[in-house]
């Protein structure tokens, strides 16, 4: 099974996950052309695609589910509340497939999992996607204000993981929106901080755990660098070996092989644990001190590294936001940047009620 984002973020949101005989697409954030554009990008053929997966219909999302169903003839799979949210975008000639939040369903040899999720939407839904011979499992999670029991119970033992990691609870604090904008980004119904993002990879990472994909990152209230060192600090003390990597918003990523993944994976995990028995041979008793963390080799000062950047469970101020706990308030420097929401307006992009994700 491979796996790639088309582009993550304000601005629009897809994911492409195929195995040998299914292709589909987990949102069509992007306008047709683009869509087309970015699957060609990796020797894709638009018209090679058997489904899109519709999470919410929020139009970073959303935005080319019509066209690209009436121009390829693509099925549009969705819950009945999603259906009716998007009902601007569709013209009634539109294969339509609604299934149930939290239901299971296949699309060729993937076998789909849908779980509810907390989102400002009509009925928000995370993926999980199996390919039934291998039995390598994906999960698709982004657009959360809090990762419920069901949610972290859906990803559990997936292969590789698209996970949010929108902002940085610092630089959130400190951007120039109103305060109701920054307590619906930072609320149990926004979006997922690096700090909560890094908190979810730990609970579910697992040792066949080939990959983290952080996604749908603000532009104005995060930086990838930001993103990397929260999840990473969480993850990679506690024995993860995978890679975690960006995805970006303006270009399509590279296809990812899941299984080439794990089998890398497994073979540095079975490697390390060689490696661990051999320096712990000739160790004279159990009073001898360990620098094995999860099979990991692991030593006291990159610890203490690990340990100075990871974040303790974020305390809320006044007006019911994380207070920042971890980051260098001077390595903080805000841009001063006007609301996006403000600029489309200005642009005659969208109506001033019309306010994208941020």
């Amino acid at each position: 099974m491979r796996i790639a984002s088309l582009g993550s973020g304000s601005r629009g949101n897809a994911v492409l996950i195929e195995s040998d005989s299914t292709r589909i697409l987990v949102d069509a954030g992007f306008s047709g052309s683009e869509i087309a554009r970015r699957l060609e990008s990796l020797d894709r053929d638009p018209s090679g695609v058997d489904a899109v997966i519709v999470t919410h219909e929020h139009r970073d999302h959303t935005a080319g589910i019509g066209i690209a169903a009436r121009r390829w003839g693509w099925p549009l799979f969705m819950t009945s509340g999603t259906a009716r949210a998007c009902s601007d975008l569709l013209r009634g000639s539109e294969e339509m497939k609604i299934f149930s939040p939290e239901s299971s369903f296949r699309i060729g040899d993937l076998e789909i999992h849908a779980v509810p999720t907390c989102h400002d939407a009509a009925d928000p839904v995370a993926v999980t996607v199996t390919e039934t011979g291998s039995a390598l499992k994906a999960g698709v999670a982004t657009d959360l204000g809090r990762a419920t029991a069901p949610v972290r119970a859906a990803l559990a033992g997936c292969h590789y993981l698209i996970l949010e990691a929108n902002h940085d609870e610092v630089r959130l604090r400190e951007a120039p929106y109103p305060w109701s904008l920054k307590q619906r980004i930072g609320g149990s119904r926004g979006h997922l901080s690096n700090h909560l993002a890094g908190e979810l990879a730990r609970e579910i990472m697992h040792s066949e755990l080939g990959g983290v994909l952080l996604a749908h990152l603000s532009q104005e209230c995060n930086e990838p660098r930001l993103a990397l060192a929260a999840v990473s600090a969480a993850i990679r003390p506690a024995g993860f070996r995978g890679v975690v990597e960006v995805a970006v918003q303006d270009e399509a990523g590279s296809l990812t092989d899941i299984a080439a993944l794990v089998e890398r994976v497994t073979r540095s995990g079975a490697q390390l644990s060689l490696f661990a028995a051999h320096r712990n041979r000739g160790r004279s008793g159990p009073d001898q001190p360990h620098d094995v963390v999860g099979e990991r080799p692991y030593h006291q000062a990159e610890h203490q590294q690990h340990s100075d950047l990871r974040k303790t469970e974020p305390l809320l101020d006044a007006h019911g936001l994380p207070a920042a706990q971890s980051f260098d308030r001077q390595e903080q420097q805000v841009p001063t940047v006007e609301h996006r929401y403000r600029q489309e307006v200005q642009h005659g992009e969208v109506d001033a009620d019309d306010r994208h994700e941020i």
